[in-house]
Order: structure tokens, then C-alpha cells, then sequence
């Protein structure tokens, strides 16, 4: 059985492989979850190698809790073609 992953953002457990429904993260959840400053994740979206976030509200953004973990388990993979020289 896996074990349960947990990360704190504003002193509340979020768990990385037991989403219960849509949790929604600002920049700042964002940044605390990857470690990431703000400019280093916005270059990242404008280049197409970070998930873009959702309007909600008008100008509001927000990313999916399950964006950002589909996306950090798909960065902690190794590229194919290194696989392929395995």
C-alpha cells in the first residue's frame, strides 16, 4: 500500500495521492508546494512546461491541486529515451 503524502500549505495537510474533490491553489500555494519563486513558474508557463491556470472569478487564477500533482509526478520521470537505453 502506498503511503499517504502530505504537504502543508496555510497549516492545513494537503494530501498528494488522496484528493477528494477539486482543491484550488493560488500562486502561493503554487510556490510552496514546488518550491518554485514566481517568475521561475510563470517563464515555465509561458515556455509550455507548467500547467496554466484556470480563470475563476473574472481575473482570478487558479490551479487544480490535481494539476500540480499530475504534473510533479510527470517531471519526476525520466525523459523516454532514457528509458530506452536501459
Amino acid at each position: 500500500m502506498e503511503a499517504v503524502k502530505a504537504k502543508l500549505i496555510r497549516g492545513i495537510p494537503i494530501m498528494l495521492n488522496i484528493i477528494p474533490a477539486i482543491q484550488w491553489l493560488t500562486i502561493n500555494d503554487v510556490i510552496e508546494l514546488t518550491g518554485f519563486s514566481k517568475s521561475f513558474i510563470y517563464q515555465r508557463i509561458k515556455d509550455g512546461n507548467f500547467p496554466r491556470p484556470l480563470k475563476v472569478c473574472g481575473s482570478s487564477n487558479r490551479w487544480t491541486l490535481e494539476q500540480i500533482k499530475e504534473w510533479m509526478e510527470a517531471a519526476a520521470q525520466p525523459p523516454e529515451a532514457l528509458n530506452e537505453c536501459a
